[in-house]
């Protein structure tokens, strides 16, 4: 019995020493380090209040977040809010070390009893599901709009960009149809060679009624707002002149390639600033300002929710 317990702290220990581990070795090897470091020592007090702001949205973020994880999880265990929290926190800890941060899925599952722990996994995959619909759907819009507001800079192709249009229209449509029809698709799922032993794990998909999944998507839909008006004071903050529907389109696009992209985590950092100067430098010129833009964003919502998860992961019981 103590030799279990010794081997789940080493776990644990193990765990937020990679978290701690990579994102002291992400921050020292970026080379725009140094820029960044410039630009806070030339804020005034309007750069002070905004990036305030920025960082005030990072709880907000979390804490819509643990809403709708507790709504997910409702249907296995009924957790309070602050343990909700918790679990979204340690869940970060773990993802920020995996690709595409797969690990946020086993990550939070702790908090619960250890019954409806696997069963939380197939609940957080529909809670990613529906943030997944709205960063697509919203890309989509951006990119409609793109090419209805600046024809000049779409790229000339060879297929007319109405059927493209029409085709990413018809993607989004139908993972909407299939996320609100997901309980009908579970039943097929649970039929498939080697998915027939997880039945009574993945039942739990088939539980949620159109009402919830709708509250779930609109929380998803609010948490998206919030990391665009991050994205978007924090380009005022380091003195990208943007006009508000350019930059809005643009971090449409952002996020939706982000999210066509897979990563390895490591390299994670380096193609979501690319992204971000493809898009965006269609539109502005301040290069070392939108890189910033992208390591500051990363920073606030990932890496001190990862550094304030380890301490909440340490003294969860796994």
């Amino acid at each position: 019995m103590e030799f279990k317990k010794l081997y789940k702290k080493i776990i644990k220990l193990a765990i937020i020493i990679a978290s701690y581990g990579f994102i002291i070795i992400k921050l020292y090897r970026y080379k725009e380090i140094d820029n960044i470091v410039e630009q806070f020592s030339q804020f005034n007090y309007y750069n002070l209040f905004i990036f305030i702001i920025v960082l005030l949205l990072m709880p907000v973020n979390w804490s819509i977040e643990s809403v709708k994880w507790r709504i997910l999880v409702k249907h296995l265990e009924r957790i309070s809010f602050l343990t909700s929290l918790k679990a979204v926190l340690s869940g970060v800890t773990v993802s920020i070390f995996t690709p595409n941060r797969v690990g946020e899925f086993g990550g939070r599952i702790f908090v619960l009893r250890k019954k409806n722990r696997v069963p939380a996994i197939f609940a957080t995959i529909v809670g990613s599901f529906s943030q997944l619909i709205i960063t697509i759907s919203v890309g989509i819009i951006s990119l409609i709009l793109f090419f209805i507001l600046f024809p000049e800079k779409v790229i000339d192709i060879k297929y007319n960009n109405y059927i493209f249009i029409i085709l990413l229209v018809l993607i989004s449509v139908s993972i909407i149809y299939i996320y609100f029809n997901i309980d009908k698709f579970s039943k097929y799922i649970i039929r498939l060679p080697y998915i027939k032993k997880f039945k009574k794990y993945i039942e739990i998909i088939s539980l949620y009624n159109k009402q919830e999944l709708s509250k779930v998507l609109f929380i998803s839909l609010i948490r998206y707002l919030v990391f665009l008006t991050q994205f978007y004071l924090l380009l005022h903050v380091f003195n990208v002149n943007i006009e508000i529907v350019p930059a809005f389109i643009s971090i449409g696009l952002v996020f939706l390639t982000m999210t066509a992209i897979p990563t390895i985590t490591l390299a994670e950092i380096g193609i979501r600033g690319s992204v971000a100067i493809y898009f965006l430098g269609m539109f502005s010129d301040e290069i070392v300002g939108i890189v910033s833009t992208s390591i500051v964003l990363w920073i606030i919502n990932l890496s001190i929710p990862a550094l304030v998860g380890s301490l909440v992961f340490y003294k969860i019981k796994i």
